[in-house]
């Protein structure tokens, strides 16, 4: 066995030979309208009980207090006392307050390696349907993204121009292989069709998908950040060595952690996720992903926050 945290005595990132090739492509809005409404029908079948459910539940825990001694609001009738006894008082009111339990930012972020394909692919689309759709209806901000990588003819050539030049290339873990990021909704739109062109890529550069997704989410204002990793295996690419791609994404979710955001990841018919995030499950039934998936995002959403 490996120890994810350390390899030579020292963590490891997984550093590309260049970024100049990755490409992200923003299909928000730009998919099938039709097949975006059947995937929410479908998606809806599943989970409409359960969003009704959590609407009343956050209802419920959008707690009211006041604020008293305030000189404008209405009358706190404890301090009407103080108006007969003092006619110099001057603070009798108070004004309500509500402890908002909306204020969070939402990233699903989905595993589009060649692994994917077929069921576990349609599954996820489903699961990502249901769950913006849901954050969309409750008014929680939510993103949508998905990565993988691909050889690049581009990157080939200029990692063997490199190697003819005589470089020492053995300090980068991607070397052939450009990042294909992909963003199905962005937050900001309330158009979700993107979702019907979820499919898969080839590989999956975990880490760095992962710091690409945190940074998006880290720019949104609100009071708690969550994202959500939907993935079915160990990182993974062309040419970059295992145990580094593996050291890569703990070291990056622990940074991620570390600076608040709230993270689970989603095993689809794999437990990989057990060895990476402190915050895990995993489906063994892929028909019990978006059920579960759901209830996962419910309970973190009527949670103030969780305890690390």
């Amino acid at each position: 066995t490996f120890d994810i945290d350390m390899i030579d005595g020292r963590p490891r990132l997984s550093i590309p030979l260049t970024t100049e090739f990755d490409l992200i492509t923003d299909l928000t809005g730009l998919g099938d309208a039709a097949a975006w409404r059947n995937l929410r029908a479908l998606a809806r079948a599943e989970t409409a009980p359960l969003t009704a459910r959590l609407e009343r539940a956050l209802k419920a825990d959008e707690q009211t207090h006041w604020k008293r001694e305030q000189e404008r609001g209405e009358i706190d009738r404890p301090a009407l006392a103080k108006l007969v006894v003092s006619p110099g008082y001057r603070t009798p009111f108070r004004v309500k307050r509500t402890t908002e339990g909306r204020d969070a930012a939402v990233t699903l972020l989905i595993d589009r390696s060649g692994s994917m394909a077929g069921g576990k692919i349609a599954l996820g689309r489903l699961c990502a349907a249901a769950l913006c759709d849901a954050l969309m209806q409750l008014s929680f901000k939510c993103e949508v993204l998905g990565y993988s990588s691909v050889e690049s003819p581009e990157m080939r050539a200029l990692y063997e121009q490199k190697l003819a030049e005589g470089v020492d290339l053995n300090r980068y873990n991607r070397r052939v292989e450009r990042l294909d990021l992909q963003i199905y909704k962005r937050f900001g739109s309330n158009n979700p069709a993107g979702l019907s062109a979820i499919d898969c890529g080839h590989e999956n550069p975990d880490g760095e998908a992962l710091a690409w997704a945190a940074e998006r989410l880290a720019a949104q204002r609100a009071g708690r950040r969550i994202l959500i990793v939907l993935s079915d295996g160990y990182p993974a690419t062309g040419d970059g060595h295992p145990v580094i791609l593996r050291t890569d994404l703990k070291a990056r979710i622990d940074e991620i952690t570390s600076s608040g955001i709230e993270l689970v990841g989603i095993g689809l018919l794999d437990d990989a996720v057990e060895k990476f995030y402190a915050h895990n499950i995993v489906v063994r039934k892929l028909d019990e992903l978006p059920t579960m998936a759901f209830t996962v995002l419910s309970q973190l959403l009527l949670k103030r926050g969780y305890k690390r």
